[in-house]
């Protein structure tokens, strides 16, 4: 295929838009189309490859694999080797030990699942892993196994069959990707299924051209189609975000401007444009640019604690090339030279680290991110402020909720439940309803109330009448005689203007405490529990390092960024008698820095830095003096065991000032 300089600066359109939104950068809020762009071009030039090969009757598999390697692999395990003594000296262990995951998918080129597991592409876990890019490299490895298969058994039948069959493929393709985007976006965005039509939209654009040669319009076509084309890219980068639905019916926006650019843009405007030396020359880098941005990226982000500022990242992103042109010039460059190394020296080279890669991996992965390596110097006992260890300890000292058919319908996590009480026999007497948030609270709060009967409805809704999740549990605690007191709480800055907004939420709640006072029972509101910016789990790790005034954050930002919705409770409460509202903030940040781990005026860790954390929220019962070596040796010696006297009396000096004692 004949060399198309514009096509180099198309990619320089795709590279630039997806480094400046994974840094962050304003108004490139959508760059991350830029990965569609490439999809399409790399169909576009593989096709047409495979069509030069198989009508010259030379196509040959093990030359198509070659080339793949030659020009996938260097650059890649050149980054993935870097990275390795930056993992090793700053990952904590359960960071490492997802690095070690990675490097085992990346080696397999299954990346793409293995991050379609852990998490969503947007979600903010995801700027801290250094591979999380290779998931678009898995994807078009997974293709181009299945491609040439496909279209060497095509051939055989004519161009007929290849419209036809790709054109099938395409569609049900991008009919999947339509409904998965929002029916399980995860899957959409990472899977093969779902993204094969992006690719072969490239592909019918070189099948096209094989065939036809350029579309035979006229130059005003041309410059019209090319510069809506190119129009249609930049619109997503800009207006896109991380809530539209993707990669469905709007990663057409992207995915067709690209093909009308490959199509149209030779002898326009546009592709003069694109011709020009500086966008020619990043698209020449934008490969190892791609595979530099991400690591980079994160291992700063992981080292910050807090989020960089944005004059910080586009530094970086600067950088990035740079950085790119020597990994070009020394690395990709010397192994696509030909004669440069041969045939089997490339196979046999790229098994060899792939396989170390995966070995890696696989050793780091059953050391569990070699735990005692930070764990021992640091003296951090490991988990202790972790999901696992979390609810290992709620399951293991508490019983399971009653009565029968709530338990049945319960939300579980991996093999624990969530629906604690506080004990197994005798009447429930007051009931905790919420999410995450109401789950943290219930360790101080059933230590706290010894002679009652705490039970915890935990679910990922909002505890509020016509919630599908609740339509058992509120009515149970307005019917039930012997629950007199129930706390209301959720995370509200996840779920305000995100499955509600606040003036939908105020007469839901009206709704729902009408309802549960009508049946005799005291209501408390709580709210107000700091978000911190910083990973507690990241923290206790940190603060070994004399790294304290990284995890702290001041108060009056804990505060703005509560205000809303504290405010609207507090009302609420005022104007019935039988509702109490709390406010965690003055609960955290208002009390003796000793007992609330409040330095100054910043809401930070305490000193002891074993905590339970709940992505970036401590639980309250742990910054409550939550005595963890006490819960450690429980956990060894029976819960019968576990000295709680330091935890309630702390706790009842918190909930002396909430107000708590009306329970």
């Amino acid at each position: 295929m004949k060399y198309r300089r514009e096509i180099d600066g198309l990619r320089a359109v795709a590279v630039v838009p997806v480094i400046l939104f994974h840094a962050g950068i304003s108004g490139f809020s959508g760059g991350f189309v830029g990965g569609d762009v490439f999809f399409v071009i790399s169909g576009f030039l593989i096709t047409g490859i495979l069509l030069s090969d198989l009508a010259a009757d030379r196509f040959s598999l093990v030359q198509f694999y070659e080339r793949r390697a030659r020009r996938i692999l260097p650059a890649l395990f050149t980054v993935m080797l870097v990275c390795l003594p930056f993992a090793w000296a700053w990952l904590v262990p359960r960071d490492l030990m997802d690095f070690a995951q990675s490097l085992v998918a990346v080696a397999t080129f299954s990346s793409n699942i293995l991050f379609w597991t852990e998490s969503g592409y947007f979600d903010s876990a995801t700027e801290l892993k250094p591979l999380l890019h290779t998931w678009s490299l898995a994807v078009e490895e997974q293709f181009y196994i299945l491609f040439p298969l496909y279209l060497m058994a095509a051939w055989r039948f004519g161009w007929r069959a290849i419209w036809i069959g790709s054109a099938l493929i395409l569609s049900l393709s991008f009919g999947l990707a339509d409904w998965a985007a929002r029916a399980h976006p995860s899957a959409a965005f990472y899977l093969l299924p779902t993204r094969a039509w992006e690719l072969l939209v490239g592909s019918l654009c070189a099948v096209w051209m094989y065939q036809r040669g350029f579309p035979g319009t006229s130059p005003r076509v041309a410059e019209f189609a090319s510069l809506f084309g190119l129009g249609l890219i930049v619109l997503a980068v800009v207006s896109f975000d991380g809530q539209t639905p993707f990669p469905g019916r709007h990663a057409l926006v992207p995915t067709l401007g690209t093909a009308l650019v490959l199509l149209f843009a030779p002898g326009t405007i546009v592709g003069s444009v694109l011709a020009i030396r500086p966008l020619v020359g990043i698209g020449l880098i934008s490969y190892s640019a791609y595979l530099w941005h991400q690591p980079l990226f994160a291992f700063t982000r992981y080292q910050s604690l807090d989020h960089p500022s944005q004059g910080l990242m586009l530094a970086l992103s600067v950088l990035v090339f740079p950085v790119a042109w020597l990994t070009w010039h020394y690395v990709e460059a010397p192994f696509r030279r030909p004669g440069g190394f041969g045939r089997w020296a490339i196979f046999g080279g790229a098994t060899v680290a792939l396989v170390g890669f995966a070995a890696l991996g696989l050793v780091g992965h059953m050391q569990k991110g070699f735990d005692d390596r930070l764990v021992r110097s640091a003296q951090v006992p490991f988990g202790d402020v972790d999901h696992v260890e979390f609810h290992d300890y709620l399951n293991s000292k508490f019983s399971p909720c009653t009565p029968q058919d709530v338990f049945e319908t319960a939300l579980r996590w991996k093999e624990f439940l969530r629906c604690p009480q506080s004990h197994a026999e005798g009447p429930r007497t007051v009931a905790l309803l919420g999410d995450a948030i109401a789950e943290h609270l219930f360790i101080g709060l059933a230590d706290a109330l010894p002679d009652q009967n705490v039970v915890g409805y935990v679910q990922n809704a909002m505890p509020l009448l016509g919630e599908k999740a609740f339509d058992r549990m509120l009515p149970r605690t307005a019917t039930d005689p012997d629950i007199s007191v129930v706390v209301l709480t959720m995370y509200f800055m996840g779920k305000v203007d995100v499955l509600v907004s606040m003036p939908e939420l105020e007469p839901r709640l009206a709704e729902t405490l009408e309802y549960q006072t009508a049946a005799d029972k005291k209501v408390v509101l709580v709210a107000g529990l700091p978000t911190f910016p910083f990973d507690p789990y990241r923290c206790a790790f940190a603060l070994h390092e004399n790294r304290v005034g990284k995890c702290t954050m001041d108060a009056s930002r804990a505060r703005a960024t509560e205000a809303r919705w504290v405010k609207m409770l507090q009302r609420m409460a005022e104007n019935r008698p039988r509702v109490e509202f709390i406010d965690l903030q003055s609960a955290v940040c208002g009390m003796d820095p000793r007992i609330a781990g409040c330095r100054r005026n910043a809401c930070g860790t305490v000193d002891d830095p074993e905590q339970f954390a709940n992505h970036w929220r401590l639980s309250l019962a742990a910054i409550c003096c939550s005595d963890c070596r006490s819960v450690r040796r429980a956990r060894k010696e029976g819960p019968g065991q576990v000295r709680a006297g330091a935890r309630r009396g702390c706790w009842r000096q918190m909930t002396n000032q909430c107000r708590m004692p009306m329970i």
